[in-house]
């Protein structure tokens, strides 16, 4: 036995198959971890062609909003070719007979001999109420306009039937009654009773207003123009019919102007009374100017101001202020309609 110890031990080179083989592997990883940039040209040809495409759907986007937006223009066009010419006459003329009433309180001017002849109590005509400071210039009326309801003043002034607004059925939208019926501000549909409100025929007419046809041609986007392209035939089918029949059927223009500014604003349950509210129900009551002009030939047949003056006996005590203050309104309305009608010689006023 040898005393020198143990041999190192003996290294060995591995053949030339297995070195070329991990030097495949490791080129192989290395090829893998290295990031590939696409050619020049892919990127040219795909930029272009992105480029393009955009180009091509901005163009087709473009030409289908104007195609849609022509196609609505077209449309009031024809419709403005109808009725403008029976409507605007006719809203020109009640604005400035308002507003001229609106600017100072008038004496009794009443033509008895007009009146004789003219039964407006059993005619179609128009209605509108509103305050004095709503009626200063055409833009604050216009905007009144759409605020102003019937109340007890016509239902006890005019003789023509008249139906309950809560009878038809309940409502969203016009489209949901039937032909000839509205949907009223009660949410039902039912047939507009007489008077017109003015209202109504502002709201059946919308399309013809300025505003609206600039709106259409500043749209930019197609969602848009459809829906102005829907309400237009919404209102084809429900609206126009009716500003049709107002404008071929009323007479007349009834107007009353309240000394008192008519408070719109819808108040919170809880919320204190408002000052209106409160003279209301205290029995206060103000100056109305009321103005009666024909249509057909533009004559003024009524104008007259007058306080109204009620008393209501019977009845269960009021003691919440906006319950009698709703109540003293009416009746205050109605009080102002009797006015009307021992100014006119009706004899069945009392």
């Amino acid at each position: 036995m040898s005393s020198k110890g143990p041999l190192p031990p003996i290294r060995r080179e591995a053949p030339e198959d297995i070195k070329r083989g991990l030097s495949a592997v490791r080129a192989s990883k290395e090829d893998r971890n290295k990031i590939k940039r696409p050619a020049w040209r892919a990127v040219v040809w795909f930029g272009l062609t992105l480029t393009v495409a955009l180009i091509a759907w901005f163009k087709y986007d473009a030409n289908r909003n104007e195609s849609l937006r022509a196609e609505v223009l077209s449309k009031h066009r024809a419709v403005e070719a109808t009725l403008g010419p029976k409507w605007y006459p006719v809203r020109d003329q009640v604005e400035g007979w308002t507003i001229d009433l609106a600017k100072s309180p008038v004496n009794d001017e009443i033509d008895r001999t007009a009146l004789a002849n003219f039964k407006f109590q059993d005619m179609a005509g128009i209605y509108l109420r509103v305050g004095v400071d709503q009626a200063k210039d055409v833009p604050t009326l216009r905007e009144a306009v759409s605020g102003s309801f019937k109340d007890a003043f016509t239902a006890c002034l005019m003789r023509t039937p008249a139906e309950s607004g809560t009878d038809g059925k309940d409502c969203a939208i016009s489209r949901e009654c039937a032909s000839g019926e509205v949907c009223n501000e009660f949410q039902h549909c039912a047939k507009p009773s007489q008077p017109f409100n003015l209202r109504l025929a502002y709201r059946s007419l919308f399309v013809l207003e300025p505003e609206w046809v600039k709106n259409v041609e500043k749209a930019d986007s197609n969602l848009v123009l459809r829906g102005f392209s829907l309400a237009f035939d919404d209102a084809n089918y429900t609206e126009f019919p009716i500003a049709t029949e107002i404008l071929t059927l009323a007479k007349f223009f009834l107007v009353v102007v309240d000394d008192r500014p008519i408070e719109h604003a819808a108040k919170a349950v809880g919320d204190a009374p408002s000052a209106a509210d409160v003279d209301f129900a205290a029995g206060r009551a103000f100056p109305s100017r009321i103005g009666l002009f024909r249509l057909e030939d533009k004559k003024p047949l009524l104008k007259m101001t007058r306080v109204p003056a009620f008393e209501l006996k019977g009845g269960a005590p009021v003691n919440d202020v906006g319950v009698l203050a709703s109540r003293n309104r009416q009746a205050q309305s109605c009080a102002l309609a009797l006015e009307v009608r021992k100014a006119i010689g009706d004899v069945e006023a009392r």
